[in-house]
């Protein structure tokens, strides 16, 4: 437990990692893809029409940079395009110093992708997993490749967003004849482009009704097919209590539209991983409460372990000492 009597973790001092630093925001409740192999494109995690407050987006930033957190990534679990206003909460993050960053799959039209850049956005990461219609749909279910072609193009028209702009292309085993196209048509615009390994067989994924198959193999929550948790399997064995090792992606807060905390941006927003409001809670209650929750304790996630610094070893020790 906490120990009240001094300072285990002060506020303005964190882990010394790039995840530290940064924050994981979603600021609606909503995708507009049925991705099979996503908690929300399964509908797991359903769509609402939820949306922050740009009051409460503000008061979270001005915690953040107390925290000395200093980028938002403002997306997770959402289409972060489908909130119009979008420009005002960069807006917003900039005036505060916060470096901003948008992932999308940029299958909307009238996207507010202009005034998002001249509010500031720092960077854009374009998500595809194909070049024709046939293969993107795919995976990215719901999607249309002209229409993410035809805003990449608008994004072009401009040298100072184009420079900041990146084309991710998932790779799968059946999309790869296409990687190459994708990757000369981003490049001819000037833009940069990176693959990412995907996970999961989404050609042999069941949607309606399904978590993420992905999600779950790696997870000790097992959820129905009604999208609630039957259960939590309890494993002693602490990937968090690992020596020497830290959880990079645990330590940067996650938050959701009504301003609640949750595991890691790793895991669903439900609840059974809402650990409370962000802005109630102090860092050593928030650590606290993701070490202790069993999923922490049964994460495999070993992408994000990273071997701790002396600093972060001292911290590790004073958050689970015992109060006095």
């Amino acid at each position: 437990m906490i120990n009240n009597n001094e300072n285990i973790l002060p506020a303005n001092v964190w882990p010394d990692t790039d995840s530290a630093h940064s924050a994981v925001i979603d600021l609606i409740d909503a995708c507009n893809l049925r991705c099979p192999e996503c908690v929300r494109g399964s509908r797991t995690m359903k769509n609402s029409s939820g949306k922050m407050e740009l009051c409460l987006f503000k008061d979270i930033c001005s915690k953040l940079v107390k925290e000395k957190i200093n980028k938002v990534y403002l997306y997770n679990w959402t289409e972060p395009f489908l909130n119009k206003d979008i420009a005002a909460f960069i807006g917003a993050a900039k005036s505060f110093g916060l470096k901003t960053t948008v992932s999308s799959n940029f299958s909307l039209n009238d996207i507010p992708i202009l005034e998002a850049f001249e509010a500031g956005l720092d960077e854009l990461v374009v998500s595809v997993s194909g070049f024709s219609s046939k293969i993107q749909q795919i995976y990215h279910r719901g999607s249309n490749i002209e229409t993410i072609k035809n805003n990449l193009l608008l994004v072009a028209t401009n040298k100072e967003y184009l420079d900041k702009t990146k084309v991710k292309y998932l790779l799968f085993n059946y999309n790869q004849g296409e990687l190459g196209l994708m990757r000369q048509f981003a490049e001819s615009l000037g833009m940069g482009f990176f693959i990412a390994n995907a996970c999961g067989d989404p050609l042999n994924c069941k949607l309606e009704g399904k978590t993420s198959v992905t999600f779950k193999e790696k997870s000790s929550i097992i959820i129905d097919e009604a999208g609630k948790v039957e259960y939590i399997k309890y494993d002693a064995q602490s990937c968090s209590a690992k020596a020497n090792h830290i959880c990079q992606v645990g330590i940067s807060p996650t938050i959701d539209y009504r301003g609640n905390a949750y595991l890691c941006c790793d895991r669903p927003n439900l609840e059974v991983f809402n650990l409370g409001s962000y802005l109630e809670m102090s860092v050593e209650e928030m650590l606290l409460k993701k070490y202790l929750h069993p999923e922490c304790k049964n994460c495999t996630s070993t992408r994000f372990c990273k071997l701790s610094t002396a600093q972060e070893e001292a911290m590790m020790r004073s958050l689970f000492k015992p109060a006095v």
